[in-house]
């Protein structure tokens, strides 16, 4: 009797609250628009990339990696030339560093999951290299949740415009040129009274394929970068990114590989930045260039001075200073390949760029590759279902997210 007075209040909770899930498995919030949502389809636009991507890297251990996170028909083919060089098994452990587009906050989080899941498959969580790293301050776990509410897709698009803003993404028109206007019903959503951090976020999951064709198995650290790695003076906050880097250094050995997923300059009014009006395709890439070229040179104070000088609203520059400092002395730059969105949309009203480094250590042989991790062919059928609880892709054409990054909530 006690147990059934227990039992109703906490049902009557769930019903008034709504139903909202706690997942281990972080679903995939870009198949379909990002990249095709099909598996077969999106294992054959991966090895297409990688097979025409043409890379000539100098003998050394590859350590990082810079790759950018748009739409594959915009962003794909300099995205492969990062991951050309990447072999079977190399890598144990890889790191990812996204920038946050959803929501701002001090530090950096990590999804509370077990795996990321793409379409071809799940990739697992590197537990204990978590564990450890979510002992610092500044580096948090958070849980994914989504919300169990049967939405249509009239709502769905209602909901998503009010609050929608362009983030990496090219016009609708562009889109619709590249990715046709297939909008799948949408079945559930994040919570909406919700700060989401990792529900939505795409930075790290649009590499994932690249990863699972090349690398094949490896533990996961998913690292979401905020933007507010700031003093009080508003200032980038060196003893900040210093803190991290030290305890990212903790975790990695001789079969770890650093990834930042970013794209560079973004111009156009979608993202407030239009320091000029004329030749915006040669000034796009005289601005990546300079950025480029100080990322070659691991140059931390060139590249912060870059940043306030320019005020370039680089996604990822945070994960870049990171990266600049977790670089060892002896790795070399190389820039396999650089593109601008626009080449490809002819819209100049937005730009952005796209560039693939890879940085060596030439005194280190390269990772010995190992086969046996290798993700084995699926089984011929379509691609598995979602979890319960899962989103599947947005049907709208702008990312949808605040139009300012909203302070992380509970």
């Amino acid at each position: 009797m006690r147990m059934r007075f227990v039992l109703v209040p906490a049902i009557v909770m769930v019903c008034l609250l709504g139903a909202q899930v706690t997942t281990r498995v972080r679903q995939p919030s870009a198949a379909g628009t990002l990249y095709p949502a099909d598996r077969e389809a999106l294992r054959a636009a991966v090895q297409r990339y990688l097979g025409e991507a043409d890379v000539m890297v100098p003998p050394g251990r590859i350590v990082a990696c810079i790759a950018p996170h748009d739409g594959y028909g915009l962003s794909g083919e300099v995205a492969a030339h990062a991951f050309k060089p990447l072999q079977t098994g190399q890598y144990s452990r890889i790191i990812v560093l996204s920038p946050s587009h959803y929501a701002a906050f001090r530090g950096c989080s990590i999804a509370a999951v077990q795996a990321y899941r793409t379409p071809m498959g799940e990739v697992v969580i590197d537990g204990p290299a978590i564990q450890q790293l979510t002992l610092c301050t500044l580096i948090s776990r958070r849980a994914v949740k989504y919300e169990q509410t049967a939405v249509t897709d009239e709502q769905s698009v209602g909901k998503s415009k009010q609050r929608a803003r362009k983030s990496d993404q090219p016009s609708r028109k562009a889109r619709q040129r590249l990715f046709g206007d297939k909008r799948p019903p949408l079945r559930f959503q994040p919570p909406p009274d919700r700060v989401q951090i990792h529900e939505m976020e795409y930075g790290i999951e649009v590499v994932l394929p690249f990863l699972q064709q090349q690398v094949g198995l490896f533990g996961l650290v998913p690292i979401v970068v905020g933007e507010c790695v700031n003093d009080y003076t508003g200032e980038i906050d060196d003893d900040a990114i210093l803190t991290i880097v030290r305890e990212l250094r903790n975790v990695m050995d001789d079969e770890t590989l650093i990834i930042v997923s970013t794209n560079l300059t973004h111009y156009g009014n979608a993202y407030s930045y239009r320091p000029f009006k004329d030749n915006v395709l040669e000034n796009v890439e005289a601005l990546d260039k300079q950025a480029i070229r100080l990322l070659l040179e691991k140059d931390y104070e060139g590249f912060k001075a870059y940043l306030k000088k320019t005020e370039n609203p680089i996604c990822g520059k945070t994960a870049l200073l990171i990266l600049l400092k977790l670089l060892p002395k002896e790795t070399i730059g190389h820039l396999l390949d650089y593109d601008i969105s626009a080449r490809k949309t002819n819209n100049l009203e937005d730009a952005v760029g796209y560039a693939s480094l890879v940085f060596v250590d030439p005194t280190r042989l390269p990772a010995e590759p190992h086969p046996e991790a290798a993700i084995p062919p699926p089984v011929s059928g379509p691609t598995p279902p979602q979890e319960t609880g899962a989103i599947p892709p947005p049907s709208t054409d702008a990312r949808p997210s605040p139009d300012k990054p909203t302070e992380e909530g509970k």
